[in-house]
């Protein structure tokens, strides 16, 4: 009965339930990036001169599907000309491991320092060892993930605006 009253307000409330959406496609990968009203988009525009490397960092306001505009807190871009996305903090869940793995190799060094200026310790040794090697167990994995991904927008890459509102099913009198 509860999931009944639920779903009876979730089809009221469509307009909280709306969506507008910047996806971005590859060949390479089969699962899409999409970029949510509210997202900061890393991206560079398409210029004239090839000197003009600047990359912007901007948070998405809001998207105009008519126009085909990313529209930004300052300004807006027309969604042609962002030839460059970047994707930032590639493999989070990995990183936030490698993190744990330095922290506790930190802590588990400064432990058996400690306990080396203690007469007895009978472990301090190897709890340098330990994290001594979790430390650096955990620095190259955060080494090796690390990589930001660039894509460039053309033919294997495509940007593409959606807007994902439910649409209510009502005929005209």
């Amino acid at each position: 009965m509860h999931r009944l009253i639920i779903l009876f307000f979730l089809c009221l409330t469509t307009t909280l339930s709306a969506q507008k959406l910047l996806r971005l496609e590859t060949t390479k990968n089969a699962r899409k990036l999409t970029y949510f009203v509210g997202n900061a988009l890393v991206f560079r525009l398409d210029d004239d001169s090839k000197t003009n490397k600047n990359w912007f960092i901007e948070r998405i306001v809001d998207i105009d599907l008519d126009r085909q505009l990313v529209i930004f807190d300052t300004w807006q871009v027309p969604i042609g000309d962002i030839i460059y996305v970047r994707q930032s903090d590639v493999n989070r869940g990995v990183k936030g491991g490698a993190k744990i793995l330095q922290t506790f190799g930190a802590s588990a060094a400064g432990f058996g320092l400690l306990g080396k200026l203690t007469p007895n310790c009978p472990n301090c040794n190897e709890a340098i060892v330990v994290g001594i090697v979790s430390f650096g167990v955990g620095s190259a994995i955060d080494w090796l993930v690390s990589g930001r991904r660039i894509f460039k927008i053309g033919r294997k890459n495509k940007l593409r605006l959606l807007d994902l509102t439910p649409k209510p099913d009502v005929k005209p009198v």
